[in-house]
Formats: structure tokens, C-alpha cells, sequence
């Protein structure tokens, strides 16, 4: 190679070091949403198994799972389906500036900052120093008297069956509805109108089981049922006979009764009638 030659490759050898050296990783400048990392309980759909009976084993709503897992009525599922039972829980990301794997430098957007004082006004020598006006704070509007309380479901219900309460409804969750003991056979009722969305067997611990919903809010379930009068699909009415008492070895002779509200269970006692 000449010395021409040489010179010229260490120009271009220095020109492209240079270039190298100036380049950087783009700066992007993004919003700062919520990072999400799943950690969700998940439900693998057995034989017997319909949304509305998941819904009450995890104490959840149709509705929830329908919008978690894409369901559309008529809720379709299928044995060995994967049903996830809780939203993804948001992680909020780290304040500042972090660098991507990919290189991409990721800048927070600063908040504006704004000039909320008042331009002062030029002093004129001489001139008397007025103090600053007060300010004027707008009154906020009187809020209305309240209304009358609104009714805890807007129907009234009724006793499933006659007989005691042996065991009441515990606000810590360690008994979830009411035990009514009566003699097996004893006609159990609905306890208001509506559609039945479970008649079976397939949760564990409740027997024979029914239940209903009355609303988009209010579900009541009735175990322990030795007969089932009512299939999944019926309408009936408040006081119709669902099926009769029936207990278990321990317990015989009882009924299990339960009410939901928005997937939550609730004292039924607050519901129903004094007696």
C-alpha cells in the first residue's frame, strides 16, 4: 500500500471510530402506566362444573369471570378449560430514567411547572402601599337534605322453611349463612322469585344444592336438599318449593341457607322477615 493509501485508510478508520463513538441509544419518552405482572388463581374446569357454581365456591360474580375469561352468555365451558378467577395485579414501575434490554433509554415525562403567582405591579415612589385584597373563596352549593333510605333489595322475601336457627351467620366469614334445623322432609321454599342457576350436587360440602338468582345482585343457595324439585333454568316464584330438608349424618333434619349480594355473603337475617 502507498503512503497515500495509508493515509487515506487512517482518515476513514478515524471517521467511522468518530461516528460510533457519537451515537447513542434514542431517548423515547413514554407515559408511566402501570407495569402488569400476572399472579392469578386459576380454576381448571371439572365434569358438573358451570360458571355460576364457580362464581359461589371463590365467592366471585358470573360477571367478573365472564369479563375475566372472554365468556359471552350463554357462559359455555368445557371440562380441563383454565378459567382465571382474579384480575392481574398492577406493579407500579420505578421513578426515574431505567434502559430498556433493548438499548431504548426510558425517560418519565416531567410534570409542567407552572407560574401560579400573580404578576406584581411596579411600585410608583410616594404612592401609598395598599395591602393585597383578600381573596374571594366561591361558596360551595348546599347539598341537598338526604332521601329515604333505599330498600336492602327492593322485594320483599321470606323464609325457606319453617323451623330454628340452630347456627347464625358469623361477620368474620367463619359461617357464611344460617342453619335452620327441621324435621327431613320439610318442604324447602324460594325465598323470593327468580331464575335457578345451579341444581346439583358437584360443589363439595353443600349436598344437594339450588341456587338461584334473583337479580344481577342477589343470589340465595339451599343445601343438604334430599329432594330436588327445580332444574338449572326453571323460573320460580317467591314461595315455591324447591325441593325438601334433608341434612347429613351429623345433622339431619337440616337446611342450609345462603344469600349473596354482588358475590359477597351477607346475614340473611337483615332480609328476612322478624318472626
Amino acid at each position: 500500500m502507498t503512503a497515500a493509501g495509508k493515509l487515506i485508510a487512517a482518515a476513514l478508520l478515524g471517521l467511522l471510530l468518530a461516528s460510533c463513538a457519537a451515537q447513542r441509544a434514542p431517548v423515547v419518552t413514554v407515559n408511566q402506566a402501570p407495569v402488569v405482572q400476572p399472579s392469578q388463581r386459576v380454576h381448571v374446569v371439572v365434569r358438573g362444573d358451570t360458571l355460576y357454581a364457580i362464581a359461589w365456591r371463590y365467592e366471585t360474580t358470573v360477571d367478573k369471570l365472564a369479563q375475566l375469561n372472554g365468556l359471552a352468555p350463554p357462559y359455555l365451558i368445557h371440562v380441563g378449560n383454565r378459567l382465571v378467577l382474579d384480575p392481574p395485579v398492577p406493579v407500579e414501575p420505578a421513578a426515574g430514567t431505567a434502559t430498556a434490554a433493548s438499548g431504548v433509554v426510558v425517560m418519565a415525562v416531567p410534570e409542567p411547572q407552572l407560574d401560579t403567582q400573580p404578576n406584581p405591579r411596579p411600585v410608583v415612589a410616594g404612592a401609598p402601599v395598599l395591602p393585597p385584597a383578600p381573596a374571594t373563596v366561591p361558596q360551595a352549593p348546599a347539598s341537598p337534605p338526604p332521601g329515604p333510605p333505599a330498600p336492602a333489595s327492593g322485594w320483599s322475601w321470606q323464609w325457606p322453611a319453617t323451623g330454628d336457627i340452630t347456627r347464625q351467620y358469623d361477620s368474620n366469614g367463619q359461617f357464611k349463612g344460617i342453619n335452620i334445623q327441621s324435621r327431613p322432609g320439610t318442604p324447602i321454599q324460594a325465598a323470593a322469585s327468580g331464575e335457578v342457576v345451579y341444581a346439583g350436587d358437584g360443589l363439595r360440602g353443600y349436598g344437594q344444592l339450588i341456587i338461584v338468582k334473583h337479580s344481577e345482585v342477589y343470589l340465595s343457595a339451599y343445601a343438604y336438599n334430599r329432594v330436588m324439585a327445580v332444574h338449572e333454568g326453571d323460573q320460580v316464584t317467591a314461595g315455591q318449593r324447591l325441593g325438601e330438608v334433608g341434612g347429613d349424618a351429623a345433622n339431619p333434619g337440616r337446611l342450609y341457607f345462603e344469600i349473596r349480594k354482588q358475590g359477597d355473603p351477607i346475614d340473611p337475617t337483615r332480609l328476612l322477615p322478624s318472626r
